[in-house]
């Protein structure tokens, strides 16, 4: 797909992204989706999903709401300091709360993470590693930036208790037209 919202559900339910439309504004059909969390809490796995924007965004809200979760954490479970770009908290504060929750959630576990700093205008903290000129530049230094953020969590995940018994899966949910 070449949208989040589109490309959410494709990941998660299997359902492969419309041209002109999305099926996640649609609760009525979205609730009757597969869903892939569910068979990981139904066998005892605490499900999360883990973002830091507003949860109402492309009709979120509705979309994760009609499934099988334990936790949702959005843009209103971080201190409002840390909304500092466009859609929300920098990656850097999500990875961080995810690993500070890992610790306390019971295993198994399965936690789907959503990032923000690598979605246009790409408005991420400190100074950008390509440059700031261009459309070009702003993508590829916020790919960059939440590349070091996974980066950073993977260093840290691997000295947690957890981490042996974890499987973590990367990526994109959607296609980028610019860059």
């Amino acid at each position: 797909g070449d949208r989040s919202d589109k490309g959410i559900v494709g990941i998660l339910s299997g359902f492969p992204a419309q041209p002109t439309t999305s099926i996640i504004n649609y609760p009525a059909k979205t609730q009757n989706l597969p869903f892939l969390l569910t068979p990981f809490h139904d066998n005892g796995y605490f499900t999360a999903f883990y973002y830091g924007g507003d949860i109402n965004f492309a009709n979120f809200k509705s979309y994760f709401t009609n499934q099988v979760m334990d936790r949702m954490v959005t843009v209103n479970d971080f201190p409002s300091n840390l909304n500092t770009q466009k859609w929300g908290v920098p990656d850097e504060y999500l990875f961080e709360k995810i690993l500070n929750d890992a610790d306390t959630i019971k295993s198994p576990f399965f936690i789907y993470c959503f990032t923000l700093s690598s979605h246009e205008p790409y408005d991420i903290p400190g100074k950008p590693f390509f440059g700031n000129s261009n459309i070009d530049e702003r993508s590829k230094s916020g790919f960059y930036y939440t590349d070091k953020c996974i980066g950073e969590f993977m260093k840290r995940a691997k000295n947690k208790i957890w981490w042996d018994n974890t499987l973590i899966i990367l990526l994109a949910d959607h296609g980028n037209r610019l860059g």
